[in-house]
């Protein structure tokens, strides 16, 4: 093949892996806002539908704001009897896995089977000393 044809394969090439990076710098997580005067209850069957879940009768939902959610994330890993099981994207260093940490040690040396599932990359700043205080503690 000639030179040429190289040329302007490469060009091309390139030009579609700028359109690749232009795009993906450009992409914008959308922004859900929902201004409602109806309560909570009222509103659960349409949340269910916004984020691709379901309601079931039976259950209830609990609205926490800024920080409450960790302090009733933390106090229900301490109050639980048999196994935790926790799934998250993001760990960033801090106060605050600090005290995950902390309430999934205990949790653990306290003989229940601790399971922590991080995303790879939403997680990638954990400590290296954090995964192993949590191993050390019982934690998979």
């Amino acid at each position: 093949m000639s030179t040429s044809f190289w040329v302007l394969l490469s060009i091309v090439v390139i030009a579609l892996l700028l359109l690749v990076i232009w795009s993906i710098r450009r992409h914008r997580s959308p922004k859900l806002q929902i201004q409602c005067d109806l309560p909570i209850e009222k509103l659960v069957p349409s949340l269910s539908g916004l984020t691709l879940g379901t309601a079931v009768g039976g259950n209830s939902v609990e609205v926490l704001e800024n920080g409450a959610y960790f302090d009733v994330l933390i106090d229900r890993i301490g109050a639980a009897r048999h196994s935790v099981h926790f799934e998250t994207f993001l760990w960033k260093p801090g106060k605050l896995s600090d005290r995950m940490a902390a309430a999934f040690t205990e949790r653990a040396r306290a003989g229940l089977q601790v399971r922590i599932l991080l995303d790879a990359q939403g997680s990638k700043e954990i400590d290296d000393d954090m995964v192993n205080r949590l191993r050390e503690a019982g934690c998979r």
